[in-house]
């Protein structure tokens, strides 16, 4: 069975996330590969905003981050391009978007809830989220969202709204599903709201890289699990006023770093 992910990413997902990108690179296509890398398959579409937003950043802004992530672009697509090469077929791709498709994605299929906030943004978010309706929406062949209302908002809570199985089969909040689905990775508030109000589904980089570290049972995976279990095995169960479940325990019960002998210092 093969773990198929299918990411739209955004340039604040590059830009702030480029670390942990290069990191599931060197899981998925480096040298010494794992048997579980094997069975996972990762795609992301970069569409032209987020090219020109990090060009933005590089020349205006001063961004080595964003420089950075413009040049392991390249590089993706360079090796990506030689055929001849044996990683031409990697687990981890890049896919560019040619710039011809946002001419052809109606704004009424975009804007489906009919937000006035939505019209009046600007034309580079516009863009953006021509984008995601293409690849989250119009480009599969099952829909899962026609006629639209507050309960219809998606929003990646956890592991199992993002993955999928060698069926390519998305289950989502409200239980329907999608061929082939695919999700909007960005680390900017605002753009998640306008992915909210436009039913687009978003995750963050730190949920997907918990999500690879899972499936290729890595050691932060293992310790993560291991110190949650410890927390849950000592702590007890709440729930906050924002109806939230919350964990309390007591700090001399739970050990957040390795300590050498001696009394712990207090002020």
């Amino acid at each position: 069975m093969v773990n198929n992910y299918h990411f739209v990413v955004d340039a604040s997902a590059f830009e702030k996330g480029l670390g942990n990108i290069k990191r599931w690179d060197q899981w998925l296509n480096g040298k010494n590969l794992k048997k579980s890398s094997k069975k996972i398959h990762m795609e992301l579409y970069v569409p032209v905003f987020t090219m020109r937003e990090l060009e933005f950043l590089q020349f205006r802004r001063r961004s080595n981050n964003a420089k950075d992530a413009l040049k392991f672009i390249e590089q993706q697509l360079n090796i990506q391009n030689h055929s001849n090469s044996p990683q031409s077929h990697r687990s981890l791709e890049l896919i560019m978007e040619y710039e011809d498709i946002l001419n052809t994605i109606p704004w009424a299929e975009v804007n489906i809830n009919r937000v006035d906030r939505i019209n009046r943004v600007p034309k580079r978010f516009k863009d953006l989220l021509k984008s995601c309706t293409y690849k989250c929406r119009l480009s599969s062949d099952i829909s899962i969202y026609g006629e639209s209302d507050d309960d219809d908002i998606i929003e990646v809570q956890d592991e199992s709204d993002i993955t999928n199985n060698n069926n390519d089969h998305y289950e989502t909040e409200n239980g329907s599903g999608n061929t082939g689905r695919w999700i909007l990775v960005t680390e900017d508030p605002e753009i998640r709201q306008f992915a909210d109000l436009c039913n687009i589904p978003h995750c963050s980089i730190v949920q997907i890289d918990s999500l690879l570290s899972k499936d290729l049972n890595d050691k932060t995976f293992k310790d993560t699990k291991k110190f949650n279990d410890m927390v849950m095995k000592n702590g007890i169960k709440e729930v906050s006023s924002n109806g939230d479940d919350i964990v309390k325990t007591k700090f001399k019960k739970t050990i957040y770093a390795s300590r050498g002998s001696g009394k712990l210092w207090t002020p």
